[in-house]
């Protein structure tokens, strides 16, 4: 039986997994995820993309700014921090990222609107390096509100324990970046941004939710494969955040 699942670990992450049917295999699901411009179909913050910059197809660990961000981005702890990466590299960005309902959503996208009539147009970041011989994504996306970037560590393989069906283990981790000045400390002292991010700003739960309908919307796609076939786009009719 299909089946979802999902572990919050702390307040920064947690783990969204699913067992697709015995049809799937971990090739059809690498077809999907690896492809950046399906992003927008079953991502569900991902609305719309622009790819500014893709690799070869081969990167190996030599110390550069993409090997040190692949590495972030693909979930590398330190464990593997001696072998070669061979995968390829895709940086995007988006004029419409959608954050998961908070209290003060409003404020945010108001604040937005401000700056956008001043000629400050605000974008979101997109990095991917596709592993596709690991059966392994590594994503980030963001910022959100309050400056959170979703760093996913997606996982497909066949699960032994389950007949040999075609597992996928999406791990998250919510990192805040410090440097990045938000759209509250434009507005108020940094004591009061800080309650914000505390208080009213999404949690765990709101992203835990979008990540949750990512997977049902990529389930959709690979269970029904006439909907990217030949790249044919087609709308996945699913809620989204706004």
């Amino acid at each position: 039986k299909e089946t979802e699942k999902a572990v919050v670990e702390d307040d920064q992450s947690f783990e969204v997994s699913m067992l697709l049917g015995s049809q799937c295999t971990v090739d059809d699901v690498m077809r999907i995820i690896g492809n950046a411009d399906l992003l927008r179909l079953w991502c569900d913050p991902i609305e719309t993309l622009i790819v500014t910059n893709a690799s070869d197809g081969s990167l190996a660990a030599s110390g550069s700014d993409a090997e040190t961000e692949a590495r972030r981005s693909a979930g590398d702890s330190g464990g593997e921090r001696g072998r070669e990466y061979e995968g390829e590299w895709i940086e995007a960005t988006t004029t419409a990222l959608g954050s998961p309902p908070s209290s003060v959503g409003f404020l945010y996208s108001a604040g937005q609107k401000i700056l956008e009539s001043m000629g400050i147009a605000s974008y979101g970041r997109i990095t991917m390096f596709v592993e596709r011989r690991r059966g392994q994504v590594g994503l980030t996306v963001g910022p959100f509100h309050g400056g959170v970037h979703a760093s996913h560590t997606i996982s497909v393989a066949q699960d032994p324990t389950n007949g040999g069906k075609v597992k996928v283990v999406d791990r998250v981790r919510l990192i805040r970046d410090e440097q990045e000045v938000s759209l509250a400390s434009f507005f108020w002292c940094g004591a009061f941004e800080s309650c914000l991010s505390r208080c009213v700003l999404p949690s765990v739960v709101g992203y835990l939710s979008l990540v949750t309908t990512s997977m049902a919307r990529l389930r959709l796609l690979v269970e029904n494969s006439d909907l990217t076939a030949g790249n044919s786009i087609m709308v996945v009719n699913a809620p989204r955040w706004k």
